[in-house]
């Protein structure tokens, strides 16, 4: 009698041992799905983010640059280069540089539209 029962208790423990694994690996697999979904969150909140500033940056760029009739302020190029800078966005930059290196009206007006086309299809994208 002892021997069948050990051989069950044996069968039960090696039984327990395998549901055991399979929690543990759907665990595991879970834990790797909350993972990616965090993952998706935070690229999706980061584009939202770089989104609304480039709205900003657009805001600025109608209201206190195109629509200035002076020089512009030293305090709205400033405040412009740091929120190109916090974007990261180095098409951006480049189209910024372009913009405020022009050293005619012509290189000027074509490097602005440039600009603002890039900046209004990135709003877009970002805000979808």
């Amino acid at each position: 009698m002892k021997k069948p029962v050990l051989i069950l208790l044996i069968s039960f423990i090696a039984a327990l041992g395998a549901v055991a694994l399979v929690f543990y690996q759907k665990n595991i697999s879970l834990q790797k799905e909350i993972e990616v979904f965090k993952t998706r969150e935070n690229q999706r909140d980061t584009v939202w983010r770089t989104a609304k500033i480039k709205s900003e940056i657009l805001n600025i760029l109608v209201a206190d640059i195109i629509l200035a009739k002076e020089e512009i302020p030293l305090k709205v190029r400033i405040n412009m280069e740091n929120k190109i800078d916090s974007t990261g966005d180095p098409i951006l930059r480049a189209k910024w540089d372009g913009f405020a290196d022009a050293k005619d009206k012509a290189v000027s007006q074509g490097a602005m539209e440039d600009l603002l086309r890039y900046l209004v299809e990135e709003v877009n994208r970002g805000l979808r």
